[in-house]
């Protein structure tokens, strides 16, 4: 019973995880791209700083911001300094990417 369930959910996973991929791809969007924008949309209107990102997705810094970076020349997000320490950037959503919802 439970390989069953599991297999049932990698099933279910593996095509919803195809469905968002063809979907990213409509927009422009690889899957990492499409995934990094959706938890920035996610985020809602304070956005989120490139640190938590990291620590949601376990993704190396360094990859995550060559990512944002992608997704920003694309027009999805923007990137302003903290009001609290502009060493900290923090990344959120444009018109563009909450006008995918």
């Amino acid at each position: 019973m439970h390989n069953e369930l599991y297999f049932l959910c990698r099933k279910i996973c593996g095509r919803t995880e195809a469905k968002l991929c063809r979907l990213f791809q409509e927009f422009g969007l690889n899957s990492a791209q499409g995934s990094i924008a959706f938890l920035v949309l996610r985020s809602g209107e304070e956005g989120i700083t490139l640190t938590k990102l990291h620590e949601e997705t376990g993704i190396a810094m360094s990859a995550l911001s060559a990512t944002v970076q992608a997704i920003r020349a694309k027009g999805f997000v923007c990137v302003t300094p903290a009001a609290d320490d502009s060493r900290k950037k923090i990344i959120a959503a444009t018109e563009k990417l909450r006008a995918l919802t």
